[in-house]
Formats: C-alpha cells, sequence, structure tokens
C-alpha cells in the first residue's frame, strides 16, 4: 500500500507540473510571437494565448517629458517619446507599435515591448508618418483584452534627427605676416 501511495503522490505531483506549465504558456502576451498580427476585437485567439479579444476602455498613450502626448497629436521625427499606459492590476501586456518607432533591445526587431510602462520608443525619421499604439493584455488565462488604439503623425520638425552634439569647427589658419 505505502509503493501504491508513493507512486500516486509522483503521478499527482507530475499532473500539478502539467497543468502549472500549461497556465504559465496559455492566455499571456508574452507568449505571443513576433509572427502573430496584433488580433482584432471579437476575434478569437487560439495556441498560446486563448480567448475572445474584448475591447478594454483605457487607452496607451506617449509621454514627451512628463507629459501625455493626446492621441491624433504630432510627434517629431527621431523625437524619444516613453510609453505610457495604466496596466490593470496584475494584467500581463505587449506593446505593438506600427509606423516606423523602435525600441532599443524591444521584441521582434525592435518593434514590440512587454511589461514596462517606461519603455522610451524612438519615432521614425520620416515626416508624415502614421504611428500607431497598440496594447494586447490578459488578466487571466483566457480573459483576452485590446486597449483602444492611439495614433499620431510624425510632423516636419526633424531638429531631433539632428545630432545633438555639434562638431567642432576648426580654428581658422592664421594668415602669415608678411
Amino acid at each position: 500500500a505505502t509503493s501504491k501511495s508513493s507512486k500516486e503522490k509522483m503521478v499527482a505531483g507530475r499532473l500539478i507540473l502539467v497543468l502549472a506549465g500549461l497556465a504559465s504558456v496559455a492566455g499571456y502576451p508574452s507568449r505571443f510571437g513576433c509572427n502573430r498580427a496584433l488580433t482584432a476585437v471579437g476575434n478569437t485567439i487560439g495556441g498560446s494565448m486563448s480567448g475572445t479579444v474584448t475591447q478594454a476602455s483605457g487607452q496607451p498613450t506617449f509621454k514627451r517629458s512628463g507629459t501625455s502626448i493626446a492621441c491624433g497629436m504630432m510627434v517629431n521625427p527621431c523625437e524619444s517619446l516613453t510609453f505610457d499606459w495604466t496596466q490593470p492590476s496584475g494584467a500581463l501586456f505587449k506593446t505593438f507599435v506600427s509606423g516606423g518607432p523602435t525600441l532599443s533591445g524591444g521584441e521582434c526587431d525592435g518593434t514590440r515591448g512587454a511589461q514596462a510602462t517606461s519603455d522610451v520608443w524612438t519615432m521614425p525619421s520620416t515626416t508624415g508618418t502614421s504611428i500607431s499604439l497598440d496594447v494586447l493584455y490578459a488578466t487571466g488565462r483566457t480573459s483576452v483584452w485590446r486597449a483602444a488604439t492611439c495614433t499620431y503623425t510624425t510632423s516636419t520638425d526633424t531638429s531631433a534627427c539632428s545630432s545633438s552634439t555639434p562638431s567642432p569647427t576648426p580654428a581658422p589658419t592664421p594668415a602669415p605676416t608678411p
């Protein structure tokens, strides 16, 4: 009877490990691969994130010098802006940015970020470019939400694209004196 009890405990322990492993894979944006596009509200996500995507009320924005930039406004080419979003308690999320901004060290060639509401994104150097900022998040194994999209347009002010440190000007060569 003792060996059966030990065997049952071992099987139960393995089952718990398998279930814990499945729970850690399902429903979390960090498991959302780079080859997957942002999923529209109302669509069902299969695979490692499962559930129907529901529209959330919150909206991500970018901040400039600590001040939120309203959606629909202009951002400057080459400008570095901070991602800003009020994360629901316990939510795990993935940031999707399209239109050319990049996140140094970000996932998917710098086009996605995960779990950091203070990421700094660099805007593209082009003018008149539409930038979209989205967040997909999960609050449980199958509770998947998408925040409202925030869109910006790059302005014609490319001053942030110039070198921040000016090149030194060479000293004039003195003319020879007769």
